[in-house]
């Protein structure tokens, strides 16, 4: 098999450089395809249970707006990690909401009690 100098070429303009992509999806020069990826790990699903009962004790006497908001975006956690088949993007999503909430509500009580659970939000969220 032999290339022209025109394919030769392009292929010396084209560099790709990629560091850890596990449970990643790449694509190039892909136009007009999709992807889905699931999330097959029951860790993920049994990390964000546990996120979501230690958030509950946490805001069990939370008052105020804040707090209403966060109960509420905590009830749809809890309604995925219940789900035989959870959503990522909804947990991502809601995991985002509940650390945006929290840091709006910096300074207050709200934010120290969610404080704790922060790194697993962003693992979340991120995810």
């Amino acid at each position: 098999m032999s290339f022209t100098p025109q394919e030769k070429q392009a292929v010396q303009q084209q560099h790709y450089h990629f560091g850890d992509v596990s449970g990643s999806q790449i694509q190039i020069s892909s136009n007009g395809s999709t992807q889905t990826q699931a999330n097959t790990t029951g860790t993920d699903i049994e990390a964000l249970k546990g996120l979501v009962q230690a958030l509950g004790v946490t805001l069990a006497d939370a008052k105020g707006d804040a707090a209403d908001e966060l109960r509420a975006e905590l009830a749809t956690l809890k309604a995925q990690a219940d789900s035989p088949k959870p959503k990522w993007e909804i947990i991502k999503a809601t995991a985002r909401s509940i650390k945006a909430v929290a840091e709006g509500a910096a300074g207050g009580l709200i934010a120290g009690l969610a404080q704790p659970h922060m790194a697993t939000l962003l693992a979340l969220a991120a995810a």
